[in-house]
């Protein structure tokens, strides 16, 4: 995240962005979704293909939502299976203000049919992975455009 403003040349295998031009002008444009991963063992009664596979929990972070799946993960290999899931998350955090830390979590909406277009946005957002060119939500696009048009 900060290696260029350490090293001279920021180390190979490295994954995501660095963070110093948003600290030189943080009003430059930035993503809008943070991703993160979390490791839980494999339900039980779940076949495992090598021993030491897991379930994997991707997720995605945006001002108005946290979304995750729970896949299979190959251990051996250090890949996700988005074909084999186990389990999937939607929390709302668009009344969120920051003073609750677990206010916003109780409820998982994700096989709630009113919300199966957010489901879908932001699973499509996910598999595209951090690197993807496009990690903004429709919402967040349009408020992005009216403060740009501003």
């Amino acid at each position: 995240i900060f290696c260029d403003a350490v090293f001279d040349q920021v180390p190979s295998g490295l994954e995501g962005f660095s963070l110093v031009p948003l600290l030189k002008n943080p009003k430059a444009p930035w993503k809008t979704a943070a991703f993160s991963q979390y490791p839980r063992a494999i339900p039980k009664g779940v076949k495992r293909d090598f021993p030491g596979d897991r379930a994997m929990g991707y997720s995605i972070r945006t001002a108005e939502w946290r979304y995750t799946e729970w896949v299979y993960f190959h251990n051996h290999t250090y890949t996700k299976d988005w074909t084999r899931r186990f389990g999937v998350e939607l929390y709302d955090h668009r009344n969120d203000t920051g003073t609750s830390m677990t206010g916003f979590e109780n409820v998982n909406l994700a096989n709630h049919t009113e919300y199966a277009a957010v489901v879908k946005e932001l699973s499509d957002m996910l598999h595209a992975g951090p690197n993807s060119t496009d990690i903004h939500t429709k919402q967040e696009k349009n408020q992005a455009d009216e403060t740009f048009l501003m």
